[in-house]
């Protein structure tokens, strides 16, 4: 699962629509695929000069502009975009050295010492209302388990656990570039529905509160909140 690139105006939230209501065609699949990997890869690495597409404002502005297009604007997302160019334009007076705070702000949150402020495996949620203190459970195989049978396998120098929300999301968003090459069938649209709504949607909240709650002005607040908005999107409209 490689990164894939993504094509660098504040948007208002609209009533999200019935479940159902839109069939994606193959233009909305990819860009959903561009999205998902998007977040996906921002979660699981840090910035750098290469690849921080999200530290400028009008990267946000046509991520936004995408997203309405396909019926995607919930308050999360609509939160998360605005959050992201407010963020871009403060950093824009900081110069090289934003990127630095960007890449400590991620370390701080999902990597440690001496432990993530905002653990993004999916076994630290396990059991609601509160957070975990050790990884590799039972999440952590069930994910493997779908990664193989896709197909697909862990690789690079993170070596993650596989119920990362980073794989988790780049997973969604291979399906949908799949989606995007060949027309799904209604069974492999709901196997793409019942996926978000069993794993990264069931702990993206919480997953979430987290990181507002540990970084309320950071860069990953928007990253978080955008990503719990489109995985709510892709289950009601798929």
């Amino acid at each position: 699962m490689s990164v894939l690139d993504v094509p660098s105006a504040r948007m208002q939230a609209d009533a999200e629509p019935s479940a159902g209501v839109f069939a994606f065609g193959p233009s909305e699949w990819e860009l959903l695929s561009e999205r998902f990997a998007f977040l996906g890869n921002s979660l699981l690495d840090p910035p750098s000069r290469d690849t921080a597409l999200g530290l400028h404002e009008q990267f946000w502005g046509v991520f936004a502009e995408g997203l309405v297009g396909v019926g995607c604007a919930n308050e999360l997302i609509v939160s998360g975009v605005d959050h992201a160019q407010r963020f871009a334009r403060r950093m824009a007076v900081g110069g090289e050295g934003a990127l630095g705070l960007v890449r400590m702000e991620h370390a701080r949150l999902f990597v440690g010492p001496p432990k993530p402020a905002a653990p993004p495996w999916e076994t630290f949620y396990a059991q609601p209302g509160c957070i975990g203190d050790a990884g590799f459970g039972r999440a952590t195989f069930a994910m493997r388990s779908i990664l193989r049978q896709a197909g697909l396998e862990v690789r690079g120098a993170s070596n993650q656990y596989a119920d990362h929300m980073g794989l988790e999301l780049l997973y969604i968003a291979t399906l949908c570039d799949r989606f995007a090459s060949a027309p799904p069938s209604a069974d492999e649209v709901a196997m793409l529905v019942g996926f978000v709504g069993t794993h990264p949607g069931a702990w993206a909240p919480a997953f979430c509160a987290a990181v507002q709650n540990a970084a309320p002005d950071g860069y990953y607040r928007c990253i978080a909140e955008t990503a719990t908005g489109l995985c709510r999107c892709l289950a009601r409209n798929a």
